[in-house]
């Protein structure tokens, strides 16, 4: 089957120059998983972070029949997605998601910069 798989991660804090993130996971909500979505983690709710742990905390795995769906699929489970406790990048990943030349796959090394 054909399609667009992509893979994001979520303790990094874009506002520091991606440091990972460190803290206690004081809520955690995540979208239900299909069979285009899939969640990879072994983080729960309660667990602490150190900043010295893997900043891959979690995975969103989605899949769709091409980029702008992938996309959209991402930017919609990346809403029902919620961490309280620990800073992460899924703000900045909705709006990477979301952001027409991303989209449009219009990017180079500097883009994020």
């Amino acid at each position: 089957s054909s399609g667009i798989n992509a893979e994001y991660r979520y303790a990094e804090d874009p506002k520091n120059i991606f440091m990972p993130g460190s803290g206690d996971i004081r809520y955690l909500s995540t979208p239900p998983e299909t069979e285009s979505v899939r969640i990879d983690t072994s983080i729960r709710q309660g667990d602490a972070v150190s900043v010295f742990y893997d900043p891959m905390i979690a995975k969103l795995v989605v899949w769709a029949p091409d980029r702008l769906s992938s996309l959209g699929l991402l930017h919609s489970k990346l809403q029902d997605y919620h961490v309280v406790g620990l800073t992460t990048n899924i703000t900045f990943l909705k709006d990477l998601a979301s952001h027409p030349d991303f989209q449009a796959a219009n990017v180079h090394i500097d883009f994020i910069a």
